[in-house]
């Protein structure tokens, strides 16, 4: 009888792990909500984690991932592929982004379903992150009525979020001047 607990048990542990480990998904955020979760993925996820803004009813999504450069401050990448469903738009992000300023590379693959990706590297701060995504998704057609799903891949990191802390306690300092 005490190996059916024990296996009852075990279960129960293990589907437990599994809902605890799924991605948390929130709906309908609007597109001004956006940078929020950008500021989150900043402060308080651990390098490699992956932030997606997907639009619910079409394959249409970004993605940024973080990671910690050589000098330990939190950065953001953004990658957008020419696949065939994201062809239509591709430059037409690239013009948004270049319009709004911000600096990008294609850069070419030797993948024949996806041929190029657009690159965003190196984003310093969430402003920026939003910025980039604005211009992304008003490129896809997308406005400030629209609503997205949005979630994390990857782990929370007490220690970024000290980092991160730092980092813009700095950032503050240095643009004030001396005292």
């Amino acid at each position: 009888m005490s190996w059916l607990f024990g296996g009852v048990l075990s279960v129960l542990m293990a589907v437990g792990y599994w809902w605890l480990k799924r991605p948390v998904y929130y709906k309908s955020v609007p597109l001004i909500g956006v940078e929020h979760f950008l500021s989150d993925l900043f402060q308080y996820f651990a390098d490699g984690s992956i932030l997606y803004v997907e639009h619910p009813g079409s394959l249409r999504f970004v993605q940024f991932v973080k990671y910690v450069d050589d000098q330990g401050h939190p950065k953001l990448h953004f990658s957008f592929p020419e696949a065939d469903w994201s062809a239509p738009c591709f430059t037409k992000i690239a013009a948004a982004l270049q319009a709004a300023g911000v600096v990008y590379r294609v850069r070419d693959t030797t993948q024949p379903l996806c041929p190029r990706f657009l690159d965003v590297d190196g984003v310093t701060d969430p402003q920026l992150a939003f910025l980039v995504t604005r211009a992304v998704l008003s490129a896809m057609g997308f406005g400030e009525s629209d609503t997205f799903r949005i979630h994390f891949r990857g782990h929370h990191d007490p220690g970024a979020a000290r980092s991160y802390v730092r980092s813009q306690m700095v950032k503050r300092r240095t643009k004030q001047g001396p005292s």
